[in-house]
């Protein structure tokens, strides 16, 4: 059994022993059993690229609902980073598969104030239900929070509240070798976090975490050969890694 003083841990979840669906699950198992018991622990590096989605099915906000000359219509988009152009593109081809006006609406950020226009062009009646469930989109993620909209006529309606489109902020790292009463009390199925790594890069781009003062955490496992590593959202909710793959290094001491 390995007792070592002081030792790293590197976690590539390309090379893990069993990967979860989403990819951001991870169990590593070790050549030797190692003795944590009462030892300290604490992420020292991070690498986790930023490829989650920020519309997928899995935060429910895939899907835009409008109605138009009196017929529902329901666009589903699929999961991916999107900003307001992407969007755009998206009802673009929905209007061509439907053989709708191709300008029938689209969206209009505004960097100024962070709140996204909908500008409708239409001479027959238009209108969307911001309360239907399947609007999170709209009304969650772009800041539509009213109940609805609805016109005749070409006009500009302006959400209420700025879009979160980058909707994840920070990234939770969560391992099974710790139990409670760490610096991080928010605990998923009784696995606490162990760090938190703030999102400073663009979508697509590379996270390279590498904390001055990293959160020191108890282990109170005692003798194991695997090791469980997640990671979620400052929501709690599990990450869509969209088939990229982290590598952590996890440093393992004696508190002396």
């Amino acid at each position: 059994m390995t007792n070592y003083s002081r030792y790293n841990i590197f976690a590539n979840s390309a090379q893990a022993s069993s990967v979860s669906q989403n990819g951001s699950r991870i169990s590593l198992n070790l050549s030797n059993p190692i003795n944590v018991f009462k030892k300290l622990l604490r992420v020292i590096q991070a690498n986790i690229t930023f490829s989650f989605p920020n519309v997928s099915t899995i935060i429910g906000n895939s899907t835009i609902l409008f109605t138009y000359n009196a017929v529902d219509y329901q666009v589903d988009i699929p999961n991916g980073i999107y900003g307001i152009d992407d969007l755009n593109n998206e009802l673009i081809q929905f209007f061509s598969d439907f053989s709708l006006p191709s300008d029938l609406f689209s969206f209009i950020g505004n960097n100024s104030t962070g709140t996204v226009t909908i500008y409708v062009q239409t001479s027959l009646l238009f209108s969307i239900d911001f309360t239907n469930p399947l609007n999170l989109l709209l009304q969650n993620t772009l800041g539509f929070s009213q109940n609805n909209i609805s016109t005749a006529v070409d006009a500009y309606f302006r959400g209420d509240s700025v879009a979160q489109l980058n909707n994840i902020t920070n990234i939770y790292v969560c391992c099974d070798l710790c139990g409670s009463g760490n610096n991080y009390s928010n605990e998923i199925s009784s696995t606490p976090i162990i760090e938190s790594v703030p999102i400073t890069v663009s979508p697509g781009d590379l996270i390279n975490y590498q904390p001055k003062n990293a959160v020191v955490n108890l282990c109170n496992t005692s003798s194991t050969s695997t090791i469980t590593i997640y990671l979620v959202d400052q929501n709690f909710i599990a990450l869509d890694m969209a088939g990229e793959s982290f590598n952590l290094v996890l440093e393992i001491y004696d508190d002396k």
